[in-house]
């Protein structure tokens, strides 16, 4: 995230609030976060913090590694920074973040509530490491698997879609009260069998996402199955009917060596909009539910590249607008890893 400070913020005498700031700045020295730097630019002069209050918080070291950072991060915030990262200003004024619920949003760890926290995990996993080669947004996509990798973002499962919605739940009212569009996200399978398909237990969660009333469950419609700002948390309903129906042929026919000629013959005669919401059986791969639910997550973790996970979704293509108002078209992969981006 990108952070901001009100100036005004440095005035104040609270010395519970002015505590905070300090713990803040120690937080964001461990580059968890970008701080917008000409926000705190003032904040030094010749002798040191200029804040009385703010400097009787922090030790001189702190104050020494504060005034490096300003020095050293200058210029380290990039457009595609601003473009794909969540920002918001500390302080008091409407609009803004009260230091404590920043501290909140800086300190804790960002939960992405899925169905399966080991399966859908390595399926996050695997695509966010793929991406990091990307040309235009791979020093996004490296941001993502840096906290990853340093578990400042995990997994929350849910158990399915009906438990999703208890999950969120439990966070939006507890832990993450006030502070959830910053630090949750929830990812769920369609289940389709068609490109406009939607069961009643997607429908049931996307009202609740949307923030309707329970009853109005049967009003949602395909068109209600994108994320608005207005709702509740960021989330992400898949296109495909499940996580597997992404895997490509060619990984699924490198890991599945017992598939006989005619079952790739099968698989390679369906159109790419078919395999969206093909349901992968015993019959057609020759594997259980239960093997297909253990095999499956592991194919996203093997060598392959960017690029066939690009042309499992180059038929379902989302547009988005860039800073500068230019409109430019993604995969549903990009797009599910620019939404997680907004939550780290």
């Amino acid at each position: 995230m990108i952070i901001s400070f009100n100036p005004d913020i440095f005035k104040i005498k609270d010395e519970h609030s002015l505590d905070l700031i300090s713990k803040i700045f120690t937080l964001i020295l461990e580059d968890k976060h970008l701080i917008d730097t000409r926000s705190i630019s003032m904040l030094f002069n010749s002798k040191g913090i200029e804040s009385v209050g703010l400097a009787a918080t922090m030790s001189l070291r702190q104050q020494d590694k504060l005034k490096k950072y300003l020095i050293q991060s200058s210029g380290t915030i990039t457009q595609l920074h601003k473009q794909h990262l969540t920002q918001f200003t500390i302080g008091f004024n409407d609009g803004e973040i009260h230091p404590h619920d920043a501290y909140k949003i800086i300190v804790e760890r960002s939960k992405i509530v899925i169905e399966n926290d080991i399966n859908d995990w390595k399926f996050l996993r695997g695509i966010c490491e793929k991406y990091t080669s990307h040309k235009k947004r791979g020093s996004i996509y490296k941001l993502i698997k840096e906290a990853i990798n340093n578990e400042w973002i995990e997994p929350s499962s849910g158990g399915g879609t009906g438990e999703i919605k208890k999950m969120a739940e439990k966070w939006v009212t507890t832990r993450y009260i006030n502070i959830h569009k910053y630090k949750i996200m929830a990812i769920f399978d369609s289940d389709r069998k068609a490109y406009d398909d939607l069961e009643v237990k997607e429908k049931a969660l996307i009202a609740f996402l949307k923030r309707r009333e329970d009853k109005d469950k049967s009003k949602i419609q395909f068109s209600d199955c994108h994320y608005e700002p207005s709702d509740l948390m960021i989330w992400h309903i898949l296109h495909k009917r499940k996580i597997e129906n992404y895997v490509p042929l060619s990984v699924l026919f490198n890991c599945i060596p017992t598939l006989t000629d005619q079952q790739k013959s099968n698989l390679n005669t369906l159109h790419p909009s078919e395999l969206d919401f093909y349901e992968y059986e015993l019959i057609n791969i020759g594997l259980s539910k239960r093997q297909r639910k253990a095999q499956f997550p592991d194919m996203f973790l093997t060598a392959f590249s960017m690029h066939d996970l690009e042309k499992m979704c180059e038929h379902h293509r989302i547009s988005i607008t860039l800073q500068n108002g230019a409109i430019e078209e993604i995969s549903e992969i990009e797009q599910i890893l620019l939404k997680i981006a907004k939550i780290i």
